[in-house]
């Protein structure tokens, strides 16, 4: 049974999710506690991503999912959980509601791609994750709201630029032009 995101029971499946994170990753666990009641629905909208079998967030394997891609998020807030859902989307490349493996493997490469573009740490910040939501959107070249095979590698082979890619965009791409100059950033 295929459920859309939309209507899962999302914050029963955040809070067991947090629940069985407080045996799996007790530090995450107090961080997502800490989100409020509208940051929740929309990390439930994130853990439903990954369910997809009637064990829902009991099953390891969805909640090691999760939390290899909330972990590394810094700061997980209301704001930054909506631009979560809203990159996922671009992640999503069957556009099923679920994230694969092979969709969980191209997130997690984007994730480590844009951790730590202005800040020291492993993590993705909210203005790092704007910042890459701002990139998918421009790569995302006929619009349709998720990356086609051609968008997705023309994407990766350009991202292997480092900071010659963060300066392209940011010459090119007005979304990730607005976003970096809202916080004084310049590349």
């Amino acid at each position: 049974m295929n459920v859309k995101r939309d209507a899962l029971k999302l914050r029963e499946i955040t809070q067991n999710f947090i629940q069985w994170t407080q045996k799996d990753d007790p530090a995450l666990a107090k961080s997502l506690e800490m989100i409020s009641v509208d940051g929740r629905r929309e990390l439930g909208g994130v853990i439903g991503r990954f369910i997809s079998g009637p064990g829902g967030v009991s099953d390891p394997a969805v909640r090691l999912r999760v939390r290899r891609l909330v972990g590394r998020l810094h700061k997980p807030e209301i704001d930054m959980l909506v631009t979560l859902n809203r990159t996922l989307d671009y992640m999503d490349l069957n556009a099923d509601g679920k994230l694969d493996e092979n969709e969980m493997e191209l997130c997690l490469q984007l994730f480590e791609r844009f951790s730590g573009i202005i800040s020291a740490n492993h993590t993705l910040s909210a203005i790092e994750l704007e910042l890459l939501y701002a990139v998918l959107r421009f790569a995302d070249r006929n619009q349709n709201g998720r990356l086609e095979e051609t968008e997705r590698k023309q994407l990766m082979s350009e991202i292997q630029g480092g900071r010659s890619f963060l300066r392209r965009q940011f010459s090119d791409n007005p979304e990730f032009r607005s976003v970096a100059e809202a916080h004084q950033l310049s590349f």
